[in-house]
């Protein structure tokens, strides 16, 4: 060691380090949505899932006859049809190094537990999870190549971009029309200000714009996913709705408004209920209904009500003006509102949450083998390699009981400040 003056540098170590006791996560772990659905009725299945009946056709042929001695002819019965489900299993893999167990295992040389956290942490990944599935139309589709597919930061198409997407996950890339999978990609990090995803590796035998990312594990052509609202909320005349050809049967199709990339109105929301009022007469006199959608079409909302806002000054002792609502108390035509930020932002839905329930076969949590949840990792050589793997896993499905009873307006236009996303 060089001889010199007394100085920081050659006195580092006499000085202390302070670290604050809260650790922030800084990173997005809201629940939304998934926590309404979580808490919906359960019905409990095995592996051969579960069969429901539905009533597609009234019984009775109504005619008029000649009562003086004429012919009554036969009669008819109603029609049924099934809807089936099956189970998709999730499971949250954590994993921690003999080293981080004991270095933070004690206050007195760490400021927090990290490995007590683990259990915490997957809990919350699993719900930030489920509540972008619980808005996908089914596809399992998370986000769409737009440009820079071939490189390590390509960007993701509007409206959804890269919110679907987690720092930290690996993907599994598809080619437009969900062909046979090209490969795994891992989400270094995200912008998703200008939509864009920077991944560790390209895929491999390349990619290119219109490539999808699909949760890591799915395999073969077209997988099936969890069915979210952009599938059970569908006015689509093609495709299968719980395994019933929505050609077929009508009656399974959602009513939708398009808003033909036009900003929202009014007019929107009362002819999506007139019209949902049309094929279940009085459908809104009971249930427990919600309109749901992103902040961006909140604030179109609001923007609305701020053209015709009149302000009135009262007497108090507070001399302030508030111009904004309270957002919180927002309703349309008396249906109260949810905002999730995981909703597609040029979309709104009206849907009775009474309508959805869920199937499950193992619910979620603690994956155990003889009562054991913590499992060795081996090495290269065959020994035990100083890690440890848990398992956080479940068998769920996201189901409907009448998609004809759900409504949406889509392709709304996005209010300034957030349509420039992505530009």
């Amino acid at each position: 060691m060089s001889v010199g003056p007394l100085s920081n540098t050659s006195a580092q170590a006499l000085f202390k380090e302070k670290y604050r006791d809260l650790v922030p996560a800084l990173y997005e772990a809201e629940v939304n949505f998934c926590s309404m659905i979580e808490k919906r009725d359960v019905e409990k299945i095995g592996p051969r899932g579960l069969i429901i009946a539905k009533k597609l056709k009234p019984g009775g042929q109504v005619r008029t006859w000649n009562p003086d001695g004429g012919d009554m002819g036969r009669g008819t019965g109603p029609a049924f049809e099934k809807a089936s489900v099956t189970t998709i299993p999730l499971l949250v893999a954590l994993e921690s190094t003999r080293a981080i167990q004991w270095n933070t295992a004690s206050n007195d040389i760490a400021i927090k537990n990290a490995v007590q956290d683990l259990l915490k942490d997957g809990t919350s990944e699993y719900k930030a999870q489920m509540d972008r599935y619980y808005f996908g139309d089914g596809t399992g589709v998370l986000a769409t190549v737009s440009s820079g597919g071939t490189g390590l930061t390509p960007v993701m198409t509007a409206p959804i971009g890269t919110r679907w997407l987690r720092q930290g996950q690996r993907y599994t890339v598809y080619p437009t029309g969900l062909g046979a999978p090209l490969g795994t990609v891992t989400v270094d990090s995200i912008d998703h200000v200008t939509y864009t995803a920077t991944i560790t590796s390209t895929v491999p035998g390349g990619s290119a714009s219109g490539d999808k990312f699909l949760p890591d594990g799915v395999t073969g052509a077209s997988p099936t996913w969890f069915w979210g609202l952009a599938y059970h909320n569908s006015s689509a005349s093609t495709g299968l709705w719980m395994n019933m050809a929505r050609a077929t049967y009508p009656q399974i199709r959602s009513i939708a408004v398009d808003a033909a990339s036009g900003a929202m109105v009014p007019t929107h929301f009362r002819v999506l209920k007139s019209r949902m009022e049309l094929f279940r007469d009085g459908a809104f006199k009971k249930g427990n209904w919600m309109v749901i959608w992103n902040p961006a079409q909140r604030q179109a909302y609001e923007e609305l009500a701020l053209l015709i806002n009149v302000i009135q000054k009262q007497a108090s002792a507070r001399s302030g003006i508030e111009m904004l609502y309270n957002p919180d108390q927002f309703e349309v035509d008396g249906i109260p509102t949810f905002t999730a930020p995981n909703q597609n932002p040029s979309r709104v839905d009206v849907i009775n949450l009474e309508n959805f329930f869920r199937v499950e076969t193992v619910p979620f949590g603690l994956y155990t083998v003889d009562d054991i949840s913590t499992f060795p990792i081996y090495g290269a050589s065959g020994g035990l390699a100083s890690s440890e793997v848990t398992y956080l896993a479940g068998l769920s499905q996201l189901c409907c009981d009448d998609p004809g009873l759900n409504g949406s307006i889509g392709s709304l236009a996005i209010p300034t400040g957030y349509k420039e996303f992505g530009t």
